[in-house]
């Protein structure tokens, strides 16, 4: 919605903010991705009006829901289920899509690959190491794509910093 965003970055300005945190929805992609491109340049541009830098959320581990379009709650993103191996190649090409496309540019802070891959609610996922290696392959991924910004994964709890440490700056 343009005018919330344009009222929502005027506030930030008048409060002196010059950075954003922005989580963005694999779910949304999916369903329309020239809308869901379209929508995340437009934004960019309007930030950049602001002189507002985003950092963008890739992914999210938040509240282990699978995405659904009917969801009325915040979900994970891209889910569970989709974080699987064979999953992979093509969240590489969202990756590609709103990292790649983006790299250098300096509208963007820099790139949280992933909030809080541990609150999944998946125990099994967890102790099998399948949410770790989904954060350190998308690392990897994110670093190779954009070497120019620096990349983070927001962990919910410091016991979990060794699982990405190597991964982030």
């Amino acid at each position: 919605d343009p005018e919330t965003i344009e009222r929502e970055l005027e506030l930030a300005t008048r409060l002196n903010l010059n950075s954003l945190r922005v989580w963005l929805q694999y779910l949304a992609y999916e369903t329309d991705r020239e809308k869901f491109l379209a929508h995340y340049e437009d934004f960019l541009t309007r930030c950049a009006r602001y002189n507002i830098r985003p950092m963008i959320v890739v992914f999210d581990g938040c509240f282990g829901k699978d995405p659904s379009l009917d969801a009325t709650e915040w979900v994970a993103n891209p889910g569970p289920r989709s974080m699987e191996k064979e999953n992979w190649p093509k969240l590489e090409r969202y990756v590609d899509d709103v990292v790649g496309k983006y790299a250098g540019d300096p509208r963007i802070l820099f790139w949280d690959v992933m909030n809080e891959p541990s609150s999944l609610g998946e125990p099994a996922n967890l102790e099998r190491g399948a949410t770790w290696d989904f954060a350190r392959h998308f690392c990897d991924y994110v670093r190779k794509i954009d070497p120019t910004h620096p990349t983070t994964v927001g962990v919910g709890n410091h016991s979990h910093i060794p699982y990405v440490f190597d991964r982030v700056d």
